[in-house]
């Protein structure tokens, strides 16, 4: 080994044993600013429109004590927490589901010991998780979480939404990688982004799949890009398509119905029933927001609708008393009516609802709906939300579906939602300051063109627990996802779906093969999740029956989910205290913790306090804990030479003991790995940066049909591979090339990874610059620095020379 290579390693350690000087006045345990957060990669796979979302975030702990970091993420609507895991030197622990008391407690042990590990509990806000993660001292971590979700079709497009910002914390990283896979069903016909998406590379595989990945990477956290995607895809059959999952528990199933206008001739008129809330309470910007959203609706309705409108406060006021045709006129003549009204008085929602469900006359092949415009809190009438929605259900014999709009920062979402949900329906937020109109438009996109109505969902082959068995309506766009068991013995599965369209009562029939595909096995997950929200829709509306907190917590235990009774919780093992030899994978920069002797400044038992120690009156040594005195008398410690020495400076030369003891330690080791070699141990990874060695300038999938990898897994590594600067790529026309960092191309010139381009620039403009100074502008830790200068050098690009225990960087002519 390279002498300066020795120095560089003897400045790190100690560096690090300074580093683990105790600063008198710093509290223990401090979190902000102790964890160096290295990056956090987003890699999202979409098949048969259902995605699994993976956060992974590589967390050093540089500090000589463990150290907490809490995350948060809000998780989108219908999404459920599947999984989490921390991976140090290789090794991965996953994530075991228990019971929230149970992992809080094994949790804070772990704490106490200062262990890494890691909790995840649901917070009070629905379908946000709250993550305690504990970095053991000098630990370099991979945290991953993993969520998934059902990609809902609407309007006939395929739409995923993902905010980075969603995780808190995000910003917080150096670097963000990201990547999003996409395969259909069918064939994907078209993929389209949001005005807000940042330009993205795609490589398409023919048109069954695509991967979207930056046109930079990594990018900068701080900079947030919100994904919007949308794709379509080509139309099923309308007896819709079925998937299978079969293992030991049992046979899943999973039947997509989406049927199309063009196949049923024609659309169901609606009947639609405006309560307006114009209570005191709605004064001022929320009054303002339900006349744009009020507006944005009425001009939309076809002219086969029929609607009329409830305006209250503490009393009520019927526009007309009766339903009306939607014609421009009539429109028009709401519109004006809402536009002049004023807030003022109390909340009777009661009596609105009661009367708005009183207004629907039954008419067959119409479909009812009341649009619920509010901020949902009662003070006049009934003022009990729960009496509210018991007689609003018993009151709602037209099967009416409930859309409520909520406005405010004050706004009982929580009852909104449970009104909503139990009448067939759903409750949209409209945030304080947010464009109502145009929060609008995607709402009544879901609802505009109902194709069916009355919808009852039956299969044979032993099915039991489908959910749901039927749906009050469905719409143009749209599609029905219902999953259930079966008899995993049945080679064949029925489906008979009935319901009422513009033509009448309809039955659509169809048999399908059970036989299962390998990657289908997230149709039992989806089960189990679906079954789970139902149970949570269910405790909603009848509140936490024993029963009910027993069926969720049974499931997610069973099928590994966290709700509000179940918690995440990993404790990984304890690394050996004085084996520093260990040769397995890692995830990281820089991983192995060096020996660093007795904490500074803990003279506790089991560390000699000076010379032998002192005996005891049985004529036994002793070990002890020295105090220094001021007094001038000696202790009998062995370090009276320092009694007149304060605090500080009692550190520092105990400091300076234990660097000397680590240099004597060093003189006997050979660091001989370099960080390529730990990284390359993982045999996938290996495979793949070997791939590209020998194909220099390959695209994404010649290399996954080169190794053999499902994409998510080659994206993984190849993550890991570009943000350690190992690999480099280039955009090429559709598709992203790569090369191995710092190989020489056919003009004979050396590739430089991007951080190695910047860190050569700092060090050709200012000659003798240090690794610290370097890592603070280029924007990466030391430990990056470290082994980029140490690549420069051995490429015979910069030189080394050490002054005064520093080592010191020069750029060489050529």
């Amino acid at each position: 080994m390279k002498i300066h290579s020795v120095y560089i390693m003897i400045f790190l350690l100690i560096l690090s044993s300074l580093l683990a000087v105790k600063v008198p006045g710093q509290e223990e345990g401090e979190t902000e600013d102790g964890l160096d957060l290295i990056s956090i990669s987003i890699n999202t796979v979409i098949e048969n429109h259902y995605a699994v979302t993976e956060f992974e975030a590589e967390i050093f702990n540089p500090t000589n004590t463990s150290l907490e970091k809490i995350f948060s993420l809000e998780l989108p609507e219908d999404a459920m927490l599947t999984n989490m895991s921390i991976t140090i030197n290789g090794t991965t622990t996953y994530a075991r589901v228990a019971t929230s008391e149970e992992a809080r407690k094994e949790y804070n042990e772990a704490k106490e010991n200062g262990t890494t590990a890691s909790q995840a509990t649901s917070s009070s806000s629905e379908n946000t998780f709250d993550f305690f993660v504990n970095v053991g001292k000098f630990q370099n971590i991979t945290f991953t979480i993993r969520y998934e979700q059902v990609i809902a079709r609407t309007m006939g497009r395929y739409h995923f939404h993902l905010d980075p910002e969603n995780f808190k914390g995000y910003s917080d990283f150096e670097k963000g990688y990201f990547s999003i896979f996409i395969m259909g069903i069918g064939a994907l016909l078209d993929l389209d982004t949001s005005s807000s998406t940042p330009v993205l590379n795609e490589d398409w595989d023919g048109n069954s799949s695509v991967l979207l990945t930056p046109t930079t990477s990594p990018h900068d956290p701080e900079s947030t890009d919100i994904i919007d995607i949308s794709f379509a895809e080509e139309a099923p059959p309308i007896e819709g398509t079925l998937i299978t999952h079969i293992d030991g528990t049992g046979g899943y199933f999973m039947h997509v119905f989406s049927p199309r206008l063009e196949d049923l001739g024609s659309y169901l008129p609606k009947d639609i029933i405006f309560v307006l809330d114009r209570s005191g309470s709605m004064s001022g910007e929320k009054i303002e927001q339900m006349k744009d959203a009020f507006e944005e609706i009425i001009y939309q309705l076809h002219g086969e609708d029929r609607f009329d409108l409830i305006t209250f406060s503490s009393d009520l006021e019927k526009w007309k008393e009766y339903l009306v045709d939607a014609t421009g006129a009539n429109k028009e003549s709401a519109a004006v009516l809402i536009r002049n009204t004023e807030a003022g008085g109390g909340t009777n929602i009661n009596d609105a609802l009661l009367s708005g469900l009183g207004m629907f006359d039954g008419q067959a092949e119409r479909v009812p709906v009341i649009v619920f415009l509010t901020d949902g809190q009662p003070t006049s009438g009934v003022t009990s939300t729960s009496a509210i929605r018991q007689n609003v259900l018993m009151n709602n014999e037209n099967g009416a579906s409930i859309y409520s709009l909520g406005f405010g920062a004050d706004l009982d979402l929580d009852f909104l939602q449970a009104l909503s949900l139990e009448n067939n329906g759903f409750a949209v937020p409209i945030p304080e300051g947010g464009n109502a109109g145009s929060l609008m438009t995607g709402f009544y996109d879901t609802i505009s063109t109902p194709l069916v109505m009355d919808l009852r969902f039956g299969y044979d082959a032993g099915s039991f627990d489908v959910i749901p068995g039927k749906l009050p309506s469905l719409y143009q766009g749209s599609e029905a996802v219902i999953v259930g068991r079966f008899d995993p013995d049945e080679e064949e599965i029925t489906s008979s779906v009935t319901g009422t369209t513009r033509n009448g009562e309809m039955n659509w029939t169809q048999t399908f093969d059970t036989r299962t595909d390998s990657r289908n096995e997230f149709v039992k997950r989806l089960w189990a999740h679906r079954m789970i929200r139902k149970t949570l829709d269910d405790i909603l509306v009848e509140g936490e029956l024993e029963s009910l907190v027993e069926k969720v917590t049974s499931i997610a235990l069973n099928y590994s989910f966290v709700t509000p009774y179940t918690s995440f919780v990993l404790v990984t093992e304890e690394p050996p205290e004085e084996d520093e030899t260990d040769s397995s994978d890692t995830e990281g920069d820089f991983q192995d913790v060096l020996p660093t002797g007795p904490g500074i400044g803990d003279y506790g038992e089991g560390t000699d306090g000076g010379s032998g120690g002192s005996q005891s009156p049985n004529g036994n040594s002793s070990h002890h804990r020295v105090v220094p005195t001021i007094s001038g008398e000696d202790d009998g410690g062995g370090l009276t030479s320092l009694k007149s020495y304060d605090n500080d400076r009692i550190f520092i030369l105990l400091g300076i003991v234990v660097v000397l003891l680590i240099l004597i330690i060093v003189g006997a080791l050979i660091f001989s790995r370099l960080r390529e070699d730990e990284l390359l141990k993982q045999k996938n990874r290996k495979k793949i940066y070997e791939h590209i060695m020998n194909h220099p300038g390959d695209h994404f999938r010649a290399i996954q049909r080169a190794v053999g990898l499902e994409v998510g897994t080659l994206s993984h590594h190849m993550n890991i591979l570009e943000k350690e600067q190992l690999i480099v790529s280039e955009q090429d026309g559709n598709n992203r090339c790569f090369w191995v960092a710092g190989v020489k191309r056919d003009t004979g010139k050396i590739r430089l990874s991007r951080i190695q381009e910047n860190i050569l620039k700092e060090i050709q403009k200012e000659p003798g610059i240090t690794q610290v100074q370097i890592a603070r502008r280029v924007g990466v830790s030391r430990k990056v620095v470290f082994y980029h200068v140490k690549f420069l050098t051995n490429a015979q690009m910069v030189m080394e020379e050490k002054i005064r225990k520093r080592v010191h960087y020069y750029p060489l002519d050529g």
